[in-house]
């Protein structure tokens, strides 16, 4: 076996032993002993167990990317979005590769590991390939020019996000009764029904908002509420 393909035969078996026993459980001495060799002959490959664990997260992401937008390529706007949604709700359902399980054992990796912020970069990426497939449906005239494509990039990630959730708390029916593609569906018919996009509150205007429901909690507000 090439120097290549052991790292990432090892990178593999950490993702799946990730999946298994947690960040923390995730030890080069189990890592070895799934791949088959020493835990010192990983340190041939990755400087740091860190160095690992951030390869395994590269990984994991690389296989969401493909799953989600190279499969669906070749379709057209805005169907391929429509399909990215199902692919993405097919893979939280099937717990192929448990993605949603290792997804949230690197984000409640401990601050120093450094794994949070490389998800975040990750995360990123897929928004941006989102709103990159949003602009491209506005050049093609099926998605309205005004649409802010990175506003509408974050709410259909929000959606995979709740999904993700929700299936980590059991709440399979959130993809199973359709509760989610409906949100998504409600998200595409808003930009390609002709009518204007709504205007987004500004921070201020939210700021606003919560001071005035504090200032009317009685716990909150020593039992004066305004009116």
């Amino acid at each position: 076996m090439s120097a290549g393909d052991r790292r990432r035969q090892i990178t593999e078996v950490a993702l799946e032993v990730i999946a298994r026993e947690g960040i923390q459980g995730t030890t080069t001495a189990l890592v070895g002993e799934a791949a088959g060799i020493s835990a010192a002959s990983i340190y041939k490959h990755f400087g740091t167990r860190n160095e690992l664990l951030l390869a395994a997260l590269d990984l994991l992401y690389d296989r969401i990317e493909e799953f989600l937008f190279e499969s669906s390529a070749e379709l057209p706007m805005p169907e391929r979005l429509g399909t990215v949604s199902m692919l993405h709700s097919g893979l939280v359902s099937s717990g192929r590769d448990a993605f949603v399980s290792s997804l949230f054992e690197f984000l409640a990796a401990p601050p120093e590991v450094g794994l949070r912020e490389a998800q975040g970069a990750r995360q990123l990426r897929v928004i941006e390939r989102l709103a990159r497939m949003i602009e491209e449906a506005k050049a093609q005239g099926t998605i309205r020019a005004d649409v802010d494509s990175e506003q509408v990039a974050w709410e259909l990630h929000a959606v995979f996000w709740a999904e993700d959730i929700s299936h980590l708390l059991g709440l399979e029916q959130f993809v199973s009764a359709g509760r989610s593609r409906t949100i998504f569906n409600r998200v595409l018919s808003r930009i390609s029904d002709g009518q204007a996009d709504e205007p987004v509150a500004t921070m201020q205007d939210d700021i606003r908002e919560i001071r005035r429901l504090l200032a009317r909690c009685p716990v909150l507000s020593g039992g004066q509420t305004e009116n």
